[in-house]
């Protein structure tokens, strides 16, 4: 049980009925608002619409910025009440809401933002509509201004945000996911490796066990770091001990990169 208040936003920005409109009721059943504190129900909203509109540029344009009022209200009746609230969706269509509710009750707030693209488009460089193209660059104020509006102006800061998994198809490889962990002082090592290998076991029960495994050693420090690697038919998956990411501190990062890369090239990054 945490103490998170459960709260649905059952919408999918292409505009018409299905997709990620089902996932709250979808999550539901299979327990998650179980291991909440408590169950708020669904938002009252959806996403209708699969026309541009021509100012903002955004499919179901008036849904989109009536459901972000409706996030921005109901999250900010939950922290001023001062419960949790634990949002599921549904799309990135959420976040602008819910990130002008927080900088409503809370002031200045950090995001973390874990998704596959960067969702920095606007209603003209997007090339679907769709709003989940767009709601980083509407949480920065520079998105749609209707939509930015609607949020009460930009609710982020550029130096506040940390973009997670984001995958350039030009650039590869791909960094998943990571952590930065311990202070790069050998005192910490014992935990580090624990960290490490809690997040191998947890791959390893999705991917089976990994291909190889082993410890590398960078030049300037005098303990070794690990890594394992599983090399499926997508992709090679490399988790790694490392400082690459941050650079002062120790981190852990999961590398996707096309099948065949050497792993001496995954561990010279």
């Amino acid at each position: 049980m945490t103490d998170f208040t459960f709260l649905g936003v059952p919408i999918d920005s292409v505009g018409r009925a299905g997709g990620t409109e089902h996932g709250p009721a979808k999550l539901r059943a299979l327990g998650l608002a179980d291991l909440c504190e408590a169950d708020a129900g669904d938002l009252d909203v959806r996403i209708r619409g699969e026309e541009r509109d021509p100012v903002t540029g955004i499919l179901g344009s008036p849904d989109v910025l009536t459901t972000t009022t409706a996030i921005r209200q109901a999250t900010t009746a939950a922290l001023t009440s001062g419960e949790r609230p634990f949002l599921v969706g549904g799309c990135c269509t959420v976040l602008p809401g819910a990130l002008a509710a927080a900088r409503d009750v809370l002031g200045r707030t950090a995001v973390a933002y874990l998704d596959g693209h960067l969702d920095l488009s606007d209603g003209n460089t997007s090339p679907t509509g769709e709003a989940a193209d767009m709601p980083l660059s509407v949480a920065l104020g520079r998105g749609p201004a209707a939509w930015v509006d609607a949020c009460g102006g930009a609710t982020s800061r550029v130096d506040d945000v940390v973009p997670i998994g984001y995958r350039d198809p030009d650039h590869p490889p791909y960094s998943l996911l990571t952590f930065s962990l311990f202070p790069d002082s050998q005192e910490h090592l014992a935990t580090f490796n624990v960290a490490f290998h809690s997040a191998a076991e947890t791959l390893t029960r999705y991917f089976g066990p990994p291909t190889e495994s082993g410890d590398h050693q960078l030049s300037f420090r005098t303990w070794p770091y690990a890594y394992q690697r599983w090399s499926l038919p997508e992709a090679e998956f490399t988790l790694v001990q490392d400082e690459f990411d941050i650079q002062d501190g120790m981190d852990v990062t999961l590398w996707a990169q096309p099948v065949g890369t050497p792993i001496e090239k995954t561990l010279h990054l």
